[in-house]
Formats: structure tokens, C-alpha cells, sequence
């Protein structure tokens, strides 16, 4: 009996997977934790205005735009509201090479001199 990533996977944790997630033998790091970080930052951010990153795609559309086309939630109506570089940190939070995503220290340390 074979297992797909969606019998594995709970639907709404689908939405906060990083790209390595969707490959046929997925190897990944703890950066897929700041990926869906950053996703959970943007919908924290947005007030919960625009629901969920990705919620009207289909499990296949989600595949399709997250792995092969870079896709991640709108940050354009944000950019009047937050600082700078808030916005970048979570851009790099979504990068598609995990090697490139910061790791959880140093969000941490730069959310921290945001706030101070």
C-alpha cells in the first residue's frame, strides 16, 4: 500500500508546506519551519483580511504555483502599513532554496531590533 504527502499531511497544513516539500522524495531542514513562518507572519499581518495564503487553490493548483512558480501570498497591500524591512525578512523567509531562507535565530534577532 502506497501513501501520498496528501493522506500524510492534514488539507490545512498543506497550505503552509515550502516548495521541497513537493518533491517525489522530499529532503528537507528546518527551514521548511521559517517558510511556513513567514506564511503565518503574512496572514498574521494581514489581519486575517485575506484569509489563508493559497486557501482558494486546489491541492494540484498549490502544487503547481508553489513549486514550479515561485508563488506566495500578496505583500504589496502591506508594504504602507509595516516597515521595510519587516517585509523583506519574511521575502527571505519565502525563499524557494531553503540555503537562502534565514534560520529561526536570526528572524528572532531581527524581529528584536524591530522592536526595539
Amino acid at each position: 500500500m502506497t501513501t501520498s504527502l496528501f493522506s500524510c499531511v492534514p488539507h490545512h497544513t498543506l497550505l503552509l508546506l515550502a516548495p521541497e516539500f513537493w518533491s517525489v522524495n522530499p529532503s528537507y531542514t528546518e527551514k521548511v519551519d521559517v517558510y511556513a513562518c513567514g506564511l503565518i507572519f503574512w496572514e498574521i499581518m494581514t489581519w486575517g483580511t485575506c484569509g489563508y495564503p493559497y486557501q482558494d487553490y486546489s491541492e494540484h493548483e498549490l502544487y503547481e504555483a508553489v513549486k514550479y512558480h515561485d508563488a506566495r501570498p500578496p505583500i504589496s497591500q502591506l508594504t504602507s502599513i509595516y516597515p521595510r524591512n519587516l517585509l523583506v525578512l519574511i521575502m527571505e523567509m519565502w525563499e524557494t532554496n531553503p540555503s537562502l531562507r534565514p534560520s529561526m535565530n536570526h528572524v528572532v534577532e531581527r524581529l528584536s531590533t524591530y522592536l526595539t
